[in-house]
């Protein structure tokens, strides 16, 4: 398998889920901040935000009412007598949050005992009824030597390691590919669709043709911009992910505009 797509591959490859973008508000700060950002993002159809626990709770009601999706980007750990940042499953499932981003390459989680306990998490999850975007992907080194077709594929498959067929629809992977940001705007939709098509090449070879086309394959984007927006109808890849929005809220505000994600 190639490190990316080539031109014919991609041609063979069509998106397979409607496109869907996903936000994820991370970084500490003041609640009237969020406040001001989500009374901007109303209307924004086919969008999804990832937000800290303590403002899901408050705007997951809101989010329903304005046809935005709200989950959580923490979950603490599957193993029974662990404490962390994060919080349990019954919470999330008490509450009715539908989905939990677990964002791998954020917080390093990459050697295989962090998959493993991962992998648990998503079991979890996935039997609590509550979808999953998983981020992954290799690093910037591991991009230079171009040997990283195996890490990606050994991530999956410790990732849906004994998880059921008829769960697969609640999974959705995000690969956060190095070239992709090392190539930046330039070539962008050359870029985006060759990684979703190496990435989905690695996902059928652990998965299976007909499996693996139960996942939605989205794509981390290296930066907040326009240019974007423009490829939300011209790129094979299911969706895109902002991890730093927060950062970025205005930025983000402009990529998602009506006129970009009206066709969704």
């Amino acid at each position: 398998m190639s490190s990316f797509g080539e031109a014919q591959s991609v041609k063979k490859y069509q998106r397979v889920f409607d496109f869907l973008i996903l936000g994820n508000w991370n970084a500490f700060k003041p609640a009237e901040d969020f406040d001001l950002f989500f009374s901007k993002v109303i209307g924004k159809n086919h969008l999804h935000l990832a937000l800290p626990y303590g403002l899901v709770s408050k705007y997951l009601e809101k989010g329903v009412a304005s046809d935005i999706v709200i989950g959580c980007n923490a979950m603490s750990s599957a193993l029974k007598g662990s404490y962390t940042e994060g919080v349990g499953v019954k919470i999330l499932s008490k509450k009715n949050i539908p989905f939990v981003l677990l964002d791998l390459k954020e917080t390093g989680l990459i050697s295989e005992d962090p998959l493993k306990e991962i992998n648990e998490k998503i079991k979890c999850l996935l039997n609590h009824e509550i979808s999953v975007f998983v981020v992954l992907g290799e690093n910037y080194s591991q991009f230079l030597d171009g040997n990283f077709s195996d890490i990606i594929i050994n991530q999956i498959r410790a990732i849906v390691e004994n998880v059921p067929e008829s769960q697969l629809n609640k999974l959705s992977f995000i690969y956060s590919s190095a070239g992709v940001s090392a190539k930046g705007i330039r070539g962008l939709k050359m870029t985006i669709d060759g990684s979703t098509v190496f990435f989905r090449q690695a996902l059928e070879s652990v998965l299976g043709s007909d499996a693996s086309l139960k996942v939605r394959v989205m794509m981390a984007v290296p930066s907040i911009s326009t240019d974007y927006a423009k490829l939300i109808h011209n790129t094979i890849a299911d969706g895109f992910y902002f991890s730093n929005v927060a950062i970025y809220p205005e930025s983000f505000l402009q990529t998602i505009q009506p006129s970009a994600l009206s066709r969704g």
